[in-house]
């Protein structure tokens, strides 16, 4: 290959001629529904935009919103419920008998 047809420094291949350091950093980032909603907006701008060739992606961004929204609620559910025992033991088994019951 000659020094003129070289890609510039950073290229890989499916990513263009841009170097793919700005995505490389975002890969790991955690997922957040943040992140989700802000991908969820840019898709559909695009397709309002494009048309619909990015419906499928849409699709899957809204599931994963739903999904991670539903295990948000979760987590927050139980923390309401540990938060209500306010540091109590909780009873695993029964207590033991008191008064009146004989021993044989």
């Amino acid at each position: 290959m000659s020094k003129s047809t070289r890609p510039p420094k950073g290229w890989t291949p499916g990513n263009g001629s841009a170097p793919n350091n700005a995505s490389s950093a975002r890969e790991h980032e955690p997922l957040t529904i943040e992140r989700v909603e802000r991908a969820l907006a840019l898709c559909a701008y695009l397709i309002v935009q494009h048309g619909d060739r990015l419906a499928p992606i849409y699709d899957r961004l809204e599931r994963e919103l739903a999904g991670m929204r539903a295990n948000d609620n979760a987590v927050v559910r139980a923390k309401r419920l540990l938060e209500s025992y306010g540091g109590r033991p909780t009873p695993l088994s029964l207590a033991p008998p008191t008064t009146g019951v004989s021993r044989s």
